[in-house]
This record gives structure tokens, sequence and C-alpha cells, in this order.
């Protein structure tokens, strides 16, 4: 994952979905700009040694979503309730692999932003 300006990740961690399937997330704070790419994300924020899920989206260009229009994002202010303070990104250039990815993490973590 290529990010403009001075951050790398802060740490990597992997996600699972409903069927036990890992993927890796890279997590970056809130704020962080990056390119153009498609990927998973999620919005979280760090609980003792562990992340708490707050969101899980999709996009095909996590710099529009995350950073361009973060406040059009429909969950943005339920993520500020929520404390959240960073984002875990996996990239991912299949839209339906985001699809399918973003919902089985969904469905494990259950993160209370995504409630309808």
């Amino acid at each position: 994952m290529q990010q403009k300006g001075r951050y790398v990740a802060a740490q990597s961690i992997h996600l699972y979905d409903d069927l036990g399937n890992g993927y890796l997330f890279n997590i970056y704070p809130i704020g962080t700009h990056f390119n153009a790419v498609p990927a998973v994300y999620v919005w979280t924020r760090p609980v003792q040694a562990a992340w708490h899920v707050i969101y899980v989206g999709q996009t095909d260009d996590i710099e529009r979503r995350l950073n361009t229009c973060r406040a059009q994002h429909n969950c943005l202010s339920c993520a500020e309730r929520q404390g959240a303070t960073h984002f875990m990104i996996h990239q991912e250039s299949n839209e339906r692999r985001r699809f399918e990815i973003e919902a089985g993490i969904r469905r494990r973590y259950d993160p209370p932003c995504n409630k309808q």
C-alpha cells in the first residue's frame, strides 16, 4: 500500500471473516493520505492490546473515501462517537472480492456503526 506523506503503517494485523479466512490489514492514523487504490477499510481504535472494529467498508478509491469525501461518509458521526482513531486498510482490486471480504468481516465482528 502506498501512502502519501510521511506516515508508514503503525502495524499490521490479520482480521478474519466469518468463515475463518484471514486478511492482512495495515493500520494508519486517521488523516493519513493514500494513493487512489481500491481497498477494504475499517475504522478502529485501540483497546488495551487489541483493536475495536467500529465500521467496515469497501471502496474503489481509498483516498477519496477516507479523506476527500470523509465529511460525506454516512458513518462518520457514529465512528467519531465510538472514538475511531485509526484506519485499517486491505488493498483489493477485485470489486466482488472487496464486497465478500467486507461482508464476512462484518458478520464476524458485528461493528456498531454498520448497523442499519
